[in-house]
This record gives structure tokens, C-alpha cells and sequence, in this order.
């Protein structure tokens, strides 16, 4: 498994692509790289596309925990999970409900081109930031 993290050229969108197996302990990772950059940039909207997925095993512990935690992106944007298996659409719905807070701020889509619309981005140049 791994992830890569990119930045839309207009520091718009904040995106982690995730490829292969996903575990706890990869999900822990990118979210402590994802904070550990948020930190030191403006705040955007973000993407978590787990569209290159071929195996979910993140535990419902790890969601539960993930879910009451201190957000990567601030409640102000929009965050969006790119789902099209239907296993990763549950578990991310699962956290938008576990996270409560905001309903409106996490949406779960199918598509990269339903996460575009979502933004409004049209033709989104993006930057890589980090590969793990």
C-alpha cells in the first residue's frame, strides 16, 4: 500500500491518493502527514480518493478514532472521500456519521469527477507534495 499527497496549483485542494491494501497503520500515517502539512499551509478543501484501492482493512477502531480526532481539514472546507467500491463507501459514510459535527462539510462520491463538481474545479493542475 501506499499514498501519494498533491496540491491543486491554486492551493485550492489538498488530495491523498491512496493505491493497494489499506490498513490502520497506513491510514495513522498519511493522517499525521496530512496534519503535519495542513500546519504550515493555508487552509482547503481536501480529497481522499480511494478510488486505487484493492484492499480495505482500516478497523472500525481506527475509523472511531480517526473520527474523534482533530480534523485534516478545517471544518470551514469541504472534505470529500472518493468511494466507488461499496465496502470503502460504507466505512466512509461511517465516519461522516461518527464525526457528526458537520454533516455538510464531508461528502461521499463515486467519481473523481463527482469530487471536481463538488469543488467546482474544472481542469485541476495538481502538484505532488509526498509519496509514502
Amino acid at each position: 500500500m501506499s499514498y501519494a499527497i498533491s496540491e491543486e496549483a491554486n492551493g485550492r485542494v489538498l488530495m491523498f491518493a491512496f493505491t493497494g491494501v489499506l490498513t490502520d497503520a497506513i491510514a495513522l500515517q498519511a493522517v499525521q502527514h496530512a496534519l503535519h502539512y495542513v500546519d504550515s499551509h493555508p487552509p482547503c478543501a481536501g480529497i481522499a480518493d480511494f478510488s486505487q484501492v484493492t484492499r480495505f482493512k482500516v478497523s472500525a477502531a481506527i475509523v472511531t478514532r480517526l473520527a474523534a480526532s482533530r480534523p485534516v481539514i478545517p471544518a470551514t472546507h469541504m472534505c470529500i472521500a472518493v468511494a466507488p467500491q461499496d465496502e470503502v463507501y460504507g466505512v466512509s459514510r461511517m465516519f461522516q456519521l461518527r464525526r457528526g459535527d458537520i454533516p455538510n462539510q464531508i461528502v461521499i462520491v463515486r467519481t473523481m469527477a463527482e469530487a471536481w463538481e463538488r469543488l467546482g474545479l474544472l481542469n485541476p493542475h495538481m502538484i505532488p507534495v509526498m509519496l509514502a
